[in-house]
C-alpha cells in the first residue's frame, strides 16, 4: 500500500511540471503565430530608431517586438509595433523603454504610429530604461 502511494506521488510530481512545460510551449507558439499590436505608453523618434514605452512583467525586450510598415508616402511612414513574443513572467507590471531600429524607408520621414496609446500614470513609479542592444 505504501509503495502504491509513493508511486502515485512520484507520478504526480513528474506529471505536473511536464504538463506546465507543454502548456507554456503551446502558449508561446500560439502568440508567435499571431502577433498583436502593442499598447504604447510613450513614443519618441531618436535618430535612426524609435523609443517606445511598453508594459513588462519581467521578460520583455526589443526581441519581443517587430515593426510593421502600414503605409508609406514621400513625407511620412505609418508604422505598427507588434508583440511577437509574450511576456509570461510574473513580476509586477512596470513600464520599460525599448529602442527599435526604424525601417530603412522610414528614416528621415515623419513617423506615425497606428498603435493605441495607454495612460501611463499608474506605472510612473516603476519605469525602467533598458540599455540599447548591441
Amino acid at each position: 500500500m505504501k509503495n502504491q502511494l509513493l508511486l502515485a506521488i512520484v507520478i504526480a510530481m513528474v506529471s505536473v511540471p511536464a504538463i506546465a512545460t507543454i502548456y507554456h510551449a503551446k502558449m508561446n507558439s500560439f502568440y508567435i503565430k499571431s502577433p498583436s499590436p502593442e499598447l504604447l505608453y510613450g513614443v519618441k523618434v531618436v535618430g535612426k530608431s524609435i523609443q517606445v514605452a511598453v508594459v513588462s512583467t519581467g521578460c520583455t525586450g526589443a526581441a519581443s517586438f517587430k515593426m510593421k510598415v502600414i503605409d508609406e508616402s514621400e513625407q511620412q511612414t505609418t508604422l505598427q509595433l507588434l508583440r511577437v513574443k509574450p511576456d509570461l513572467c510574473r513580476a509586477i507590471p512596470h513600464l520599460i523603454e525599448i529602442e527599435i531600429p526604424l525601417p530603412k524607408g522610414a528614416i528621415g520621414r515623419e513617423i506615425l504610429m497606428s498603435n493605441s496609446i495607454g495612460d501611463a500614470s499608474r506605472y510612473q513609479r516603476n519605469i525602467k530604461v533598458l540599455p540599447k542592444p548591441d
